[in-house]
C-alpha cells in the first residue's frame, strides 16, 4: 500500500471514529427531544380529539437537526432561535422597566406589561399561523387544540407534566 493510500486509510479511519463518537451522543442526547407520552390530560370525551393533535404535534417535530458549528437549529425545515425563556421574560421586563424608568414605576410596569403581552401574542399567532399552514390544518376545532398541544409539548420539557382543559378559541 503507497503512502499516499496509507494517509487516504488513516483519515477515512479517523473520520469513521468521529461519526460513531458523534452517533453515540445522539443516540444518548436526542431522545430527550422525543415526544414519548401524552403531553396532556384532558378529560376522557377529549382524548380523541387530543390524541390525534399530539401525532400531529410529533409529526412536526420529528425532524430537529441541530448544528452549534453552523449556529443553526431547524424543527422541520424551519429555523428557530434558542433563548433562555428568563432572558425573554423576568430579565428582558427589568430592562424595560429600567428604561422607561423616568416615567414612573407604575407607567414603566405598564409599558413592560404591555410590550411583552403584544410581543408574545404576535409570535404566538404568526407561529400558529405558519404551523396550521405546514400541518395543512383546516378545521377550526383541530387549530387551537393542536396549538395548543404544541405549547405543551414545549413547556413539558421545562416545568413537566402540563395539565389543563380545552379552550377553544379562534386561531
Amino acid at each position: 500500500m503507497s503512502e499516499e493510500q496509507q494517509l487516504k486509510e488513516a483519515a477515512l479511519l479517523q473520520r469513521i471514529s468521529e461519526l460513531e463518537t458523534e452517533n453515540t451522543f445522539l443516540r444518548k442526547h436526542a431522545a430527550r427531544f422525543l415526544i414519548t407520552g401524552n403531553t396532556v390530560s384532558v378529560p376522557e370525551k377529549f382524548a380523541p380529539v387530543f390524541e390525534k393533535a399530539q401525532d400531529t404535534v410529533k409529526a412536526y417535530f420529528k425532524t430537529i437537526d441541530i448544528r452549534p458549528e453552523k449556529g443553526t437549529i431547524e424543527i422541520n425545515g424551519d429555523r428557530y432561535v434558542l433563548v433562555r425563556a428568563a432572558t425573554l421574560s423576568i430579565d428582558f421586563f427589568q430592562k424595560l422597566l429600567d428604561l422607561y424608568a423616568d416615567r414612573g414605576k407604575a407607567e414603566a410596569i405598564a409599558i413592560g406589561k404591555n410590550f411583552l403581552f403584544d410581543m408574545a401574542h404576535v409570535i404566538g399567532l404568526e407561529d400558529a399561523k405558519n404551523f396550521h399552514k405546514i400541518m395543512n390544518l383546516t378545521d377550526p376545532v383541530e387549530k387551537p387544540i393542536k396549538i395548543k398541544c404544541r405549547e405543551c409539548a414545549l413547556w413539558q420539557k421545562i416545568v413537566g407534566k402540563i395539565e389543563f382543559f380545552v379552550e377553544v378559541e379562534k386561531v
